[in-house]
């Protein structure tokens, strides 16, 4: 491939998992001699050491999303995020029990007094308690009852946790995908007890209040 004519690669980064995890697009296209143009499309998903050296590669078909997102969460969970437990077993309940419309164990991974402030700009308004938030998650199934929860990019700590993500659904016949970021802070069981909601413009925002709880300041 690499002595083809013009041969060439062009990636998009589709998903991160930490420091060391990516998932990525690729596409390979060339040419030689009597071989005509040609292209080949996959999925990778990359991890790397300390280091930054590659470790692991795996490639799946360029529509197997979902197998892809599956390896890349798994090496996640058992890798880097295990140092995390509390917090990566949240993190976990809470996209399944939203997956499966589990409300009651939905709110299970929230604190009582759980406070979600939102810093975008067609926000909601500051949601105080956890019954108030599991009813706006319920109010989007209203709006749109095939919506699910794809994530993006996540970065964790003992007691945070930075997700971009997206909803994605139908909704009067056309498809919609609404893209944000969300801080949580996690108290010692490992219970969400605030959420920062942010545009996904305003990534700097976001992860100066990781940051901040990741070193332990408020």
């Amino acid at each position: 491939m690499a002595r083809m004519t013009s041969a060439r690669f062009t990636t998009e980064v589709l998903a991160t998992r930490g420091e060391r995890l990516a998932l990525r697009r690729v596409l390979w296209s060339g040419a030689s001699g009597s071989i005509g143009p040609s292209e080949l499309e996959f999925l990778q998903v990359d991890e790397v050491d300390a280091e930054g050296n590659f470790v692991v590669n795996v490639t799946f078909d360029a529509d197997d999303l979902e197998s892809a997102f599956a390896d890349l969460d798994e090496r996640y969970v058992t890798g880097e995020a295990a140092a995390h437990g509390r917090v990566s077993a949240t993190m976990r309940a809470f996209v399944s029990a939203f997956a499966s419309r589990d409300w009651d164990a939905l709110a299970m991974q929230f604190a009582p007094d759980l406070v979600v402030y939102d810093h975008r700009l067609l926000g909601w308004e500051t949601l105080h308690s956890s019954v108030a938030y599991v009813q706006s998650l319920r109010s989007l199934i209203d709006f749109a009852p095939d919506a699910r929860l794809r994530l993006d990019h996540v970065a964790m700590s003992d007691r945070a946790l930075l997700w971009v993500a997206g909803w994605l659904g139908t909704q009067e016949g056309g498809t919609f995908e609404a893209l944000w970021i969300v801080v949580s802070e996690h108290d010692r069981c490992g219970k969400v007890s605030r959420f920062d909601q942010y545009d996904v413009d305003d990534l700097a925002e976001a992860r100066a209040r990781f940051e901040e709880l990741r070193s332990g300041n408020r």
